[in-house]
C-alpha cells in the first residue's frame, strides 16, 4: 500500500498518490484554497484516540479541543481540485490493526436542459487497509516536506504553517516515546497552578527523524 502526499513545483498545488493492490490513483489537490495536509493530521489523530482507558494521548486531545466532523468512527478528508471534489473517507474498524478508506470522486456536470450544475458521485475504492501502514506513509511524507523546505520555508512557500502538533501527536500514535509530565508552579498572585509539559528532547528527536 502506498499513500503520499507532496507538494509540486506549480505555486499551490499538492499531489496524493494511492495505491493498493491494483488500484491506483493520482490526484492534484488545490493546495492554496486550503490547509489539506493540516485537516488530515489533525483528523487522523483525533480519530486514533484510544478509547478505555482514557491515556495522557486522550487528555491531550480533549485539552486541544479536538472535534471530528463526522461521526465517532469516521473522518472525511475533502481534496480540492478545481472542478471535482474527492472524499476519502478513513473509518475505524472492528480490527483494531485496519482502517477503512471509501475514495468518492464527485463530478460537477453541466445539464444544458436544466441550464444548471449536477453533481456525479462515483466510489472507486472502499477496503480496508493497514492502519499503520497509511499513519507510517503520511508522516513519510511530512518528514520529506519538512526535510526539503524546512518549518519556516514551508510557511514562506506555500502561505500555511506546518502542522506541527498534529504530526509529533500522530509520529508518537506510533512510537509512544514522548513523556507527558505535570509540574508545580507559582503564579505572581501565589496561586499554585499544575502545568503540563512534554520532553523537549523527544520533540526534537521526532522532528529529526530520529
Amino acid at each position: 500500500m502506498k499513500f503520499k502526499y507532496f507538494l509540486d513545483n506549480s505555486a499551490g498545488w499538492a499531489g496524493v498518490i494511492f495505491e493498493s493492490g491494483s488500484f491506483s490513483a493520482m490526484y492534484r489537490v488545490s493546495h492554496c484554497l486550503g490547509d489539506d495536509i493540516g485537516d488530515l493530521l489533525k483528523g487522523l489523530v483525533v480519530l486514533l484516540k484510544e478509547e478505555e482507558p482514557e491515556t495522557e494521548f486522550d487528555r491531550e486531545l480533549k485539552e486541544l479541543g479536538c472535534e471530528i466532523p463526522e461521526k465517532d468512527n469516521d473522518y472525511k478528508w475533502l481534496i480540492d481540485e478545481e472542478g471535482s471534489t474527492i472524499e476519502m473517507i478513513f473509518s475505524l474498524c472492528n480490527d483494531s490493526d485496519k482502517i477503512n478508506l471509501k475514495i468518492i470522486e464527485i463530478i460537477a456536470n453541466y445539464i444544458e436542459e436544466k441550464r444548471d450544475w449536477e453533481e456525479e458521485k462515483i466510489c472507486v475504492f472502499n477496503e480496508e487497509i493497514d492502519l499503520n501502514e497509511l499513519v507510517d506513509n503520511i508522516l513519510e511524507s511530512c518528514s520529506e516536506i519538512l526535510t526539503k523546505y524546512g518549518i519556516i520555508g514551508y510557511y514562506n512557500n506555500f502561505w500555511h504553517e506546518f502542522p506541527i502538533l498534529n504530526y509529533l501527536l500522530l509520529k508518537n500514535y506510533r512510537r509512544k516515546k514522548l513523556i507527558f509530565d505535570t509540574f508545580e508552579e507559582k503564579c505572581p498572585h501565589g496561586i499554585i497552578e499544575e502545568m503540563r509539559r512534554t520532553n523537549l528532547k523527544g520533540e526534537i528527536e521526532y522532528l529529526l527523524n530520529e
